[in-house]
């Protein structure tokens, strides 16, 4: 993640949930929020890549999509060592907002949290039921007026439980939410924000409940166990 605790430098840390974050460095000289602005570019993401940190640049802001990314290698103190870029955001960034958990493209979050290429399917029509192929799909929760049953049918798929706009699924109350009745080993959920922002509840015999804000229900969830791994937080 990326944060600014010092002022407005960029600090960085690819853990999840760290406490520490090391000042992003270039030259030796330390990285602010207003280093490039002059392009419009703004840090938005971090990850450790196959050993190496990096980080991630677009001129997007917030839910608003951009048209240029950048990546940064950088040292394991986050000094900057070399980039890659510019990258036209489109398809060809796909894999990237499944590297960095971040919205490049402004296309409703994260693109294929599972595998590249899967089949994205919007949520959103009332009382009603949605059955997968049985090959990876990526199912996207919009506005709905009522709940929505989801059988994926195999294959690794991924349930993002909000919309573009950050609002999430059953906005207006606990009657609508995404019922996924066949949740397997290989799926995720996609939330919007921190694990502190939910409240997912196990009622026995594989049965999930999933809570946003003001005890809102968003999801249930049959299948095998859901387990921490399978839970994706990300930003827009």
């Amino acid at each position: 993640g990326v944060a600014g605790p010092g002022g407005n430098q960029y600090f960085a840390s690819a853990l999840p949930g760290a406490t520490t974050y090391y000042g992003v460095l270039r030259d030796g000289q330390a990285i602010t929020s207003t280093t490039y602005a002059q392009y419009g570019l703004t840090a938005v993401a971090a990850e450790n890549v196959s050993g190496t940190n990096q980080l991630l640049w677009t001129n997007g802001t917030g839910s608003t999509a951009g048209t240029t990314a950048y990546v940064w290698n950088l040292s394991s103190t986050w000094n900057y060592e070399g980039y890659t870029g510019p990258l036209v955001i489109g398809s060809s960034t796909q894999a990237l907002e499944k590297t960095f958990y971040y919205d490049l493209d402004g296309l409703n979050g994260i693109s294929d949290p599972v595998a590249d290429g899967v089949t994205r399917t919007t949520v959103q029509s009332s009382s009603t039921t949605i059955t997968g192929s049985g090959a990876d799909e990526f199912y996207i929760a919009l506005a709905a007026s009522g709940s929505v049953t989801v059988t994926g049918g195999g294959g690794s798929d991924a349930y993002q439980l909000y919309t573009s706009a950050g609002v999430q699924f059953a906005s207006t109350g606990s009657t609508d939410y995404m019922a996924i009745t066949d949740f397997s080993s290989d799926d995720k959920i996609v939330l919007l924000g921190n694990q502190s922002d939910y409240n997912i509840l196990n009622s026995g015999a594989s049965l999930y409940y999933v809570f946003g804000g003001s005890n809102d229900l968003i999801a249930t969830i049959t299948g095998s166990a859901l387990n921490s791994s399978q839970l994706v937080y990300t930003t827009l």
